[in-house]
């Protein structure tokens, strides 16, 4: 017959035979019994789950599979940077969280799991999972090309790994993350419109292709330059006061000749 059973379920099977007279007459003269014990093999673990990443370390975890595993390095995971999880190095555990470190800043990761039986043996893989590591810090903040209305913030892209994309916080506030954020792809933007002799403080992240952020360079802070003034003695007229560049001011003059104006 047909028996269901669930995952890693323990199967036995009791036999006895008789042998006897092959007449079917007289005494019996043997009988042999055994026990058959066989496991079904494990489930999926499920809920996988990769958490606490840096840009050398990663913490990968799972829940257990219905039926339960192995009470002894019930699990065996894959982890590494081939793009097939079960291609990557293998270890044993019994454990559903693993922390992983010495890992590569921006860099992807592949891995999956699967669950060793009562039995020995091990069920199906789980769907693997692909998370990259965090980008390093971006060196370099320095302002450049700084006017009265304007300046230009770069930076250099961390190494090694590089990035994705950065998120830029420039304004006013001393507190960089408090300031209007730009994502960009490059590594430097151009400010106009500015106020004059106004310090903007500003900090740059890098993100990876997941999206995630790494950690936020040291705030840097540079000053726009006074604005250019111009003061105007008309025929002796006194009485003007300075005037920022691009300003007017009027008033009235005699002109004593036509060559003194």
């Amino acid at each position: 017959g047909i028996i269901s059973l669930g995952a890693n379920e323990c199967l036995q099977i009791f036999y006895k035979s008789c042998a006897g007279n092959p007449f079917g007459t007289g005494a019996q003269t043997s009988v042999k019994s055994a026990c058959i014990t066989g496991y079904t093999q494990p489930g999926i673990p499920g809920s996988l789950s990769t958490t606490s990443i840096t840009t050398s370390g990663m913490t990968i975890g799972w829940s257990a599979p219905t039926g339960g595993v192995n009470s002894s390095n019930g699990y065996r995971y894959y982890h590494g940077t081939n793009t097939t999880a079960t291609n990557n190095t293998a270890n044993d555990t019994g454990n559903t969280s693993i922390a992983i470190s010495g890992l590569a800043q921006n860099t992807r990761y592949y891995w999956t799991v699967k669950a060793k039986g009562d039995g020995g043996d091990f069920g199906t893989a789980a769907s693997q999972e692909s998370p990259y590591t965090l980008p390093g810090v971006p060196t370099g903040l320095p302002a450049s090309s700084v006017t009265s209305a304007g300046m230009t913030i770069s930076w250099t892209a961390p190494s090694p790994g590089g990035a994705n994309e950065y998120r830029l916080y420039f304004g006013t506030n001393s507190t960089a993350t408090n300031n209007t954020a730009y994502v960009q792809s490059g590594t430097s933007k151009a400010f106009t419109g500015l106020s004059s002799s106004v310090t903007y403080y500003f900090a740059v992240q890098a993100s990876n292709p997941d999206g995630a952020y790494g950690d936020l360079t040291s705030t840097g802070n540079q000053a726009t330059s006074a604005a250019t003034t111009l003061q105007l003695a008309v025929g002796g007229k006194t009485g003007f006061s300075n005037v920022s560049s691009g300003g007017t001011q009027s008033d009235s003059a005699t002109v004593v000749s036509g060559n003194n104006l």
